[in-house]
């Protein structure tokens, strides 16, 4: 890429290179951010429809998810993942007597979160 003008001004070169750097960190940046809002944001509303010990079935409606897989990729394993909600029964992972719950951390989270609703400022 040729950078500066025919005369070969060097402002306008170091205009060019920061427009270039400039675009390329603002991409990578929003590339990040919007992931980590994606990813956060279905788990805050699971966390926010959890009560007593449910099954995965009952989570899911809850959620107004249709798709299993989504849900568990979206919603379940983050959640499992970051210690907010747990197994009750850990050692039988696929057990037709699984439910899940909040865990102290997860309570907090969903505390956070709904402070956060109420009060946007902080």
């Amino acid at each position: 890429m040729a950078y500066g003008d025919a005369a070969g001004n060097p402002e306008v070169r170091a205009m060019d290179i920061t427009e270039e750097v400039t675009g390329e960190v603002t991409e990578e940046v929003a590339g990040e951010v919007t992931e980590e809002v994606t990813r956060v944001a279905p788990v805050d509303r699971l966390l926010q429809e959890m009560s007593g010990e449910m099954t995965r079935r009952q989570i899911q409606d809850a959620v107004g998810i249709k798709h299993e897989n989504h849900f568990r990729k979206a919603y379940l394993v983050p959640a499992l993942q970051a210690g907010w909600i747990e197994m009750t029964i850990p050692d039988k992972p696929r057990s037709s007597k699984q439910r899940y719950r909040l865990t102290p951390a997860g309570a907090e989270r969903r505390k956070q979160g709904r402070k956060n609703r109420t009060n946007p400022a902080g």
